[in-house]
């Protein structure tokens, strides 16, 4: 029998793996891992994805946001796409990685708000949007 800690972070895997593959469009957690092993090729690329990811999820947890949609990534993607995004213009630095855990968090919670806004009143995925202006807001804030 799996202890609490050992399903926690299984969960975390998971769902980290599922925001990868949402990327592609995908629930695969091998397709999840390809795309993450890609990232690392480019580490600044990689640790950005990675932090942003695992701060997403956390993020979506504290708010306490439905844990089905948390471990297939749905609201975690659009912080993968951030933090990809933020690693991919910034140099590895302390700061580069800050930028990349906020800008997480502001994705995860547009994310749920759109979410919740086009799905009950338009019948709309969210899809993308929170991630396009998350990172237009984190690079407005990046130095």
């Amino acid at each position: 029998m799996a202890g609490p800690l050992t399903t926690l972070m299984r969960g975390t895997v998971d769902g980290l793996l599922r925001s990868y593959a949402q990327v592609l469009f995908s629930r695969s957690r091998r397709v999840g891992l390809l795309l993450l092993a890609t990232t690392l090729l480019v580490p600044s690329v990689g640790l950005c994805g990675l932090i942003a990811g695992v701060t997403a999820l956390s993020t979506a947890a504290i708010l306490d946001l439905p844990s089905a949609s948390r471990l297939n990534g749905l609201f975690s993607y659009n912080a993968v796409l951030v933090g990809l995004g933020v690693g991919a213009s910034a140099d590895i630095a302390p700061a580069t990685l800050g930028l990349a855990a906020a800008g997480a968090v502001l994705a995860v919670v547009m994310s749920a708000a759109l979410d919740r806004l086009l799905s009950t009143r338009l019948s709309l995925p969210q899809l993308s949007v929170a991630f396009q202006l998350a990172l237009w807001l984190t690079a407005a804030a990046a130095p």
